[in-house]
């Protein structure tokens, strides 16, 4: 919001037993404990939004894209990137304030989202696309997501258990100490935005790339700020440079 960017939705799509869940785990454990954190796609639209608003500003982790009534799920990609819920009359007339949100959403499903949408007869929009960023689990090293197993010798599989473990053993402290560090900065943090985009465009940007491209690309740009932000934080032990590079890869 300080930003002033939109929220996106980055969905993992691939084979079961790839690592999907446990990444979506990891991620949640940055907030809570993933037992509470990690939600399940099996709702309604009307549902979602509540589930949406309730993590306004916030991540919002869903597990398994198919328990989605495919009928729906064109209409929830326009929804959550949209940040906002359907219009209602209130019981006394006129309108109800809707529901509105600003959320980066992590996915995940054995499906992707133009395929489920099939699954039911309907067509699929590029406007969806943008809004709802597939990503191939498969990090093609044959470790399932991963590319580097280094900490769990024995193999993606059991990197993938250790990671749900410590997940739930340990969770809820790194974003609260982010937030402390990031509301002590909120003055530079446009500055900061302007140095990291211009970094991240000068490196990413493909040539002649359009509205759609574009908005993809702010929405990883972000997501690259962040880490940066919290390797900058010393909230985590990775290396400056290190989120930015991920995201652009």
């Amino acid at each position: 919001k300080p930003l002033g960017m939109q929220g996106a939705a980055f969905h993992w799509t691939g084979d079961s037993s790839t690592g999907k869940t446990g990444a979506l785990h990891a991620a949640a454990s940055v907030w809570g404990s993933p037992t509470e954190q990690v939600h399940s796609w099996r709702q309604t639209s009307n549902a979602l939004e509540y589930t949406c608003a309730l993590h306004n500003d916030m991540t919002m982790v869903n597990d398994e894209l198919r328990e989605l009534d495919a009928k729906e799920a064109g209409a929830v990609a326009y929804m959550q990137g949209n940040g906002k819920g359907k219009g209602r009359a209130h019981h006394a007339g006129g309108l109800r304030e809707p529901v509105a949100w600003r959320i980066v959403m992590l996915s995940s499903g054995e499906l992707g989202l133009a395929d489920h949408i099939a699954s039911a007869g309907q067509k699929h929009y590029s406007g969806q696309e943008v809004r709802f960023i597939e990503l191939d689990a498969d990090g093609g090293a044959g470790l399932g997501m991963w590319n580097d197993v280094s900490a769990c010798a024995e193999g993606g599989e059991q990197f993938t258990d250790a990671l749900k473990k410590f997940a739930a053993r340990y969770h809820g402290t790194a974003g609260r100490d982010f937030l402390r560090h990031l509301v002590k900065h909120l003055d530079l943090l446009p500055t900061w935005w302007r140095s990291h985009e211009a970094a991240f465009a000068g490196h990413y940007r493909p040539a002649d790339a359009g509205g759609q491209v574009l908005r993809v690309m702010g929405a990883f740009c972000l997501a690259g700020f962040a880490g940066e932000l919290a390797a900058r934080f010393e909230v985590v032990p990775w290396q400056r440079g290190a989120a930015l590079s991920a995201a652009g890869r």
